[in-house]
């Protein structure tokens, strides 16, 4: 196994906390977990977040998480007021993402089961589920919605490795392939599973296997993939750890050409594993700013096994590396009130605020609109941190990304037909139990409605950010050849 690459001193990039040690309050304590949980859904077209909570969850304006934020004291916890309590009745729920064109908030529960909820009907406060799929009583460790080619379609995960694709007419079909990582294409043609022996597969919507990718040599023996990402056509991020979920590995794995060889870059850990909640499952969260200043990917990775969120990036030359940044400029989560270090559940990328921040420098120039990371732990306190590239001069260096208007969100009351390919030999197909018919998961009907929630972003109060004084740290781990 080769020895990881080096780490890079990232001197101009901060997390700053906003404001400093502050959070907001979501929800009661969480019980352990023992599925992977994501906890977090941000829509960055209509500018709202979903949030989970210990009953059910509850969905909010990301303008007001911002602005009840911004107005909070140093090292306090504020209610989140303007929060719409959602109740689920089908177990606890676990996993929380969005439809393709975000107009879907897709709930994973700890029965299996998954509920499809109208997000303009949610914003209206009618908090009912439009639809419910029954497509499997084993726990769930993944939901994830299509991101574009077939917006119908959701990919699922289980924790026992099966994968299935499901769409809203109540279609579903298992895949001839045994998972622990899935990840879409970013247009969503095709599904990559990380295999319970360290293969990429790549499937397409037929589940016929387009490619097979090899797991880099020297894992040890047990190792799984935890966590994959797809990021570009022939580019994965992987994450294998051992047997105990302890060591991670991050692999970039980057495929060449018919006659070239797949190359594997391997990364040091910047989230070693040094918390061990009891009773909790080890999940991993990833999520990656495309275009930040001169660097073609910037990646934050946290997992519950760690109090820190971890940063890797790729210069534009293509070179990867872990990324360390000045003290204080880190992001962690805080200690409970016994002293206890708290782990995140939930993790996500604002994209909507439009306000800019205060100058680096004392007599500088106010920074441009910077991505909002949002962290919720274990305690059910939200807490938020700028992402700020010191070298932006302009909104176009700091992040390409930053949303300058949303859309108007409505109410859906349509469904659209099933999208799932069929193959041309007979398969068979699992019926899929459907409750409450109304809402799609995927592109909006045309259909006239009569519900419609308006979103405005307003200002945020403009305060002097301080540093965070994380605790951040690493734990080097030594990697044989």
């Amino acid at each position: 196994m080769a020895a990881p690459g080096p780490w890079l001193d990232a001197e101009f990039l901060q997390l700053k906390q906003i404001p400093l040690d502050a959070k907001l309050s979501v929800s009661s304590d969480f019980e352990p977990f023992d599925s992977t949980t994501q906890l977090v859904a941000i829509s960055n077209i209509y500018g709202y977040v979903v949030l989970g909570r210990a009953q059910g969850f509850g969905f909010a304006n990301t303008a007001d998480v911002r602005n009840t934020m911004s107005a909070s004291q140093k090292g306090t916890v504020t209610a989140l007021d303007a929060i719409v309590p959602v109740d689920v009745q089908d177990g606890r729920v676990c996993l929380l993402s969005l439809s393709a064109d975000q107009k879907t908030v897709v709930v994973g529960t700890s029965t299996g089961a998954i509920l499809l909820f109208d997000a303009g009907k949610l914003a209206a406060g009618a908090t009912m589920p439009s639809k419910k799929l029954d497509v499997t009583s084993s726990q769930l460790k993944k939901v994830s919605p299509n991101p574009e080619a077939y917006p119908d379609t959701i990919a699922v995960l289980t924790m026992g490795g099966e994968v299935f694709f499901v769409d809203s007419a109540g279609t579903s079909r298992r895949l001839p392939v045994e998972a622990t990582a899935i990840s879409w294409s970013r247009r969503g043609k095709q599904l990559a599973c990380g295999t319970k022996d360290g293969k990429i597969v790549q499937l397409n919507l037929e589940g016929v296997v387009k490619n097979e990718t090899p797991p880099p040599e020297g894992l040890v023996e047990g190792a799984k993939m935890g966590e994959l990402l797809w990021l570009e056509d022939k580019v994965f991020l992987a994450v294998y750890s051992d047997a105990e979920e302890v060591t991670s590995l991050i692999y970039v794995v980057s495929r060449g050409g018919p006659e070239q060889p797949v190359s594997y870059t391997l990364l040091d850990d910047p989230v070693p594993a040094f918390l061990f909640p009891e009773g909790q499952l080890n999940s991993y969260y990833f999520e990656v700013v495309r275009s930040l200043g001169s660097f073609q990917y910037l990646g934050l990775l946290a997992r519950t096994l760690s109090s820190e969120v971890g940063v890797i990036g790729c210069e534009d030359s293509g070179n990867w590396a872990s990324w360390n940044l000045p003290d204080g400029a880190g992001a962690s989560m805080p200690l409970d009130e016994e002293d206890r270090e708290t782990y995140a559940v939930g993790f996500g990328i604002d994209y909507t605020s439009t306000s800019s921040l205060p100058p680096a420098e004392q007599d500088g120039s106010p920074l441009p609109p910077a991505p909002i990371i949002y962290i919720l732990n274990n305690q059910g306190r939200l807490l938020t941190f700028h992402c700020i590239n010191l070298k932006a001069k302009d909104a176009t260096a700091s992040c390409p990304a930053m949303v300058k208007e949303l859309k108007t969100l409505k109410a859906e009351s349509s469904p659209q037909k099933a999208v799932i390919p069929k193959k041309e030999e007979p398969v068979a197909s699992t019926p899929v139990k459907i409750e409450f018919s109304s809402a799609s998961i995927g592109k909006s009907s045309d259909a006239k409605t009569s519900e419609t929630v308006g979103y405005t972003i307003g200002q945020e109060a403009s305060k002097v950010l301080q540093l965070h004084p994380s605790s951040y740290h690493r734990l080097h781990r030594k990697t044989g050849q």
